[in-house]
């Protein structure tokens, strides 16, 4: 049975979302931008300092509601915190907020870390779904990227966590690797396929600026990602996953019906989140801040109960933008009513000129509310956001 460490919401509230980054990473993945150490050195402080922030929040006054319907430990890689860290972390949520009974509570975790003793550990939390870096089924593709653990670990950490009670799993994977053809890019989805998880997200690789493989592409290194391979890969993803029963609800995420992520829906739904942690962003109404990145200066401020975060207050033409952009995004699509009313901003015959443009390529399909991204307009989805945004 999972514990309770303090009071629980039992009211029916819609309540909001809680992102604790845990900016720690065993080594540095060449694709990742992320904000992250690799020195574990100061893994205590920073738990007790983001304890100090949760703990904080209620005083701020700005909370639509101290209900969470998710809570998300993200990264970095959070299965690098020991029992009893988790376990004050876990404390101080209860104490500060209510916890809905079924609240979506999501770990991210390296496969490295699930060794059968974590597991027993993290099945004895609160957690109830597990978000695995997988990334790839390969060891070629896993060295390539600087992953630390191998093809076997990952086949291994996800039999483990469902052995230990875990039925909710998500698998990442990463595809557009310049090592990985047409041919093991299908291996790999197939691999994860025959895990049976509940969710399964997939990027398209990316090169960030001052990442390991950007100067590694600008010294010649690495080869130049290929757009048409990314396509290709998708378009195979998205085919096999179909077969298999999955929705496809979002541009990189699927899921069986009933498993779509609770937590990352608030960043494409519009629903108030609050992030703790260096680099963590929050969204309530008109409202958006992030925390420092740079974990001394974070535990340093917090410990001085000085600023450590930074802040803007949304404009109409902000809020109607970021719906268009996340919509774009999402199975659930775009409502042009809806954010005219919510904003004032009109669609007028330029907007509509383009929506019609969209759906004549294909991109977009007409839906109960008004318009959402077809699998092949996912690729489009970015484009066709700057086209309808607000100046």
């Amino acid at each position: 049975m999972k514990p309770i460490y303090g009071y629980s919401d039992s009211q029916t509230d819609s309540g909001i979302g809680l992102y604790i980054h845990i900016p720690f990473c065993r080594r540095a993945c060449t694709y990742c931008d992320f904000h992250f150490s690799t020195s574990l050195k100061s893994i205590e402080r920073m738990v007790n300092a983001i304890c100090l922030e949760i703990s904080r929040i209620p005083g701020t006054g700005i909370l639509p509601s101290r209900s969470l319907r998710s809570i998300y430990f993200g990264g970095g890689t959070p299965s690098v915190l020991d029992g009893y860290q988790l376990e004050r972390l876990f404390e101080t949520i209860w104490k500060t907020f209510r916890v809905q009974p079924n609240a979506e509570i999501t770990l991210e975790a390296n496969p490295e870390d699930l060794n059968p003793e974590q597991l027993v550990t993290l099945a004895a939390s609160p957690i109830n779904r597990l978000s695995l870096g997988i990334q790839s089924f390969r060891d070629e593709d896993l060295q390539w990227m600087n992953r630390c653990h191998t093809s076997q670990q990952a086949l291994e950490s996800v039999k483990n966590a469902q052995d230990a009670g875990f039925s909710n799993i998500s698998l990442d994977l990463i595809y557009g690797i310049p090592s990985l053809d047409e041919k093991h890019w299908e291996q790999n989805i197939l691999k994860a396929l025959s895990l049976q998880p509940t969710h399964l997200s997939a990027y398209s690789l990316t090169v960030e600026n001052g990442t390991v493989l950007s100067h590694r592409i600008k010294k010649g290194l690495s080869p130049e990602i290929s757009d048409t391979q990314s396509e290709q890969d998708y378009f195979a993803l998205c085919s096999l996953l179909r077969q298999q029963g999955y929705e496809h609800y979002e541009v990189s995420n699927f899921a069986r019906p009933g498993y779509q992520a609770v937590h990352n829906a608030s960043y494409w739904h519009n629903i108030p989140y609050v992030g703790v942690g260096p680099s963590a962003h929050s969204y309530i109404g008109n409202r958006r801040w992030w925390n420092i990145s740079h974990n001394i200066r974070y535990m340093t401020a917090i410990e001085a109960g000085s600023s450590f975060a930074e802040e803007e207050l949304l404009a109409q033409a902000d809020i109607f933008n970021e719906y268009i952009l996340t919509g774009l995004r999402s199975s659930r699509g775009i409502n042009p009513s809806y954010i005219s009313s919510k904003t004032g901003i009109l669609w007028g015959a330029p907007r509509l000129s383009l929506l019609r443009e969209f759906e004549n390529k294909n991109w977009i399909v007409p839906s109960l509310t008004g318009y959402a991204a077809t699998e092949s307009g996912w690729l489009w989805s970015d484009f066709m956001a700057s086209s309808l945004m607000e100046a």
